[in-house]
């Protein structure tokens, strides 16, 4: 009896045995069919935005996953040494000398292509005789089309408030809060970036 049952412990740890290595098997046949180069599991990307360096913008981005729906989008740009204003809110500030900009966006992404953010933008402008800031706060709606595995476009636009400091040259649509005059602010962005 005493020999059966030791017969029979090692006969079920070699088929414990031999499973493993079974399986293990199987894992690696899987990965070698389902492997897409690690973009699936891919949560950072860099950005530029083309429509920035229109306006006098010369900004990157990074943007982090925090959750899979959350994500954070940060930036900092140069300001070039032009500036053209928006159609809706003529600013005269040209041509500025130098300056740098800021961008935080915290993102929510309801499904794989479209998102909504909260805009919180700073730009300062150096002028010759004064500078000038603008705080822009703004709600995003936007667009991301994976044009390969790590290259991306991502479109967005936007409605908000602008804030402006030290600045007297503006159009008539606008109201003073606090030392500041305020402005409709409506981003629109268009930007090529690459995941990895």
């Amino acid at each position: 009896m005493k020999l059966r049952l030791t017969h029979n412990i090692a006969l079920v740890s070699l088929l414990i045995l031999v499973s493993q290595f079974q399986l293990k098997a199987q894992n690696d046949n899987e990965s070698l069919f389902f492997d897409d180069g690690g973009i699936s599991e891919a949560s950072n990307m860099v950005k530029v935005g083309i429509f920035s360096l229109a306006v006098g913008d010369l900004p990157i981005y990074y943007e982090g996953q925090l959750t899979d729906f959350i994500s954070i989008e940060l930036g900092a740009g140069l300001q070039l040494n032009y500036y053209i204003s928006a159609p809706y809110m003529p600013i005269d500030i040209n041509p500025p000398v130098s300056g740098f900009s800021l961008w935080m966006q915290p993102k929510y992404h309801f499904n794989d292509q479209q998102f909504y953010g909260l805009l919180i933008r700073h730009r300062h402008y150096q002028l010759t005789a004064n500078d000038v800031v603008m705080n822009d706060i703004a709600v995003i709606w936007g667009f991301t089309y994976d044009l390969t595995g790590h290259l991306i476009i991502e479109y967005s636009y936007g409605i908000g408030l602008r804030f402006l400091k030290d600045h007297d040259n503006l159009a008539a649509n606008t109201f003073d809060y606090n030392g500041h005059k305020v402005v409709p602010s409506m981003p629109i962005s268009f930007k090529v970036g690459y995941r990895f």
